[in-house]
């Protein structure tokens, strides 16, 4: 999400709501384009581009978790897509099954962006938000732990606790 080329003390950083409603819309932008790629791939390149799209989607719903479902009303059952992620997990990536299940996971996280697209925190983000953002956008970029786990429970599960630490110690 940040750009590479520049050193990483320059990473942009995100200190507003409008901020950080840029930088959700710029990972839902690049989530869509790797789930419409890896139907059009194969082999390597297929798992390659699913397994990236799957690390990014958990990196950013944990995100959204933490910083913008406190402020709806009402969660819809199906704004995370663990159950579609999962079913496509289990299909051979080269399978038509693994297609359909993909499908769903692109369907659920259409579903999931109309969901968040009028949500917005307004103003200066407390310490504990702008650390858990500074740890959400470290391991989208590959700067965090670099391995997060072989399923997706076990990434949520790891993306939420370096998400949740790094707003903790903010909090300290």
């Amino acid at each position: 999400m940040t750009d590479t080329r520049l050193p990483l003390e320059e990473a942009p950083s995100i200190v507003t709501g409008e901020d950080l409603a840029d930088l959700l819309g710029r990972q839902h932008s690049e989530l869509r384009t790797l789930l419409c790629r890896v139907p059009l791939l194969h082999d390597g390149a297929r798992e390659d581009v699913f397994l990236r799209a799957r690390r990014l989607l958990a990196v950013h719903l944990e995100l959204e978790t933490e910083l913008l479902l406190p402020g709806l009303d009402r969660v819809p059952a199906d704004f995370r897509l663990d159950e579609e992620v999962v079913a496509a997990e289990r299909e051979g990536l080269e399978s038509i099954d693994f297609d359909a299940a993909l499908a769903r996971v692109a369907v659920a996280f259409l579903r999931h962006v109309g969901v968040l697209e009028g949500v917005r925190l307004r103003g200066q983000l407390s310490p504990p938000a702008g650390e858990a953002v500074a740890a959400a956008i470290r391991l989208w970029d590959g700067r965090g732990d670099a391995y997060l786990g072989n399923t997706w429970s076990d990434m949520v599960a790891t993306v939420s606790e370096q998400v949740v630490s790094g707003a903790d110690s903010a909090s300290r």
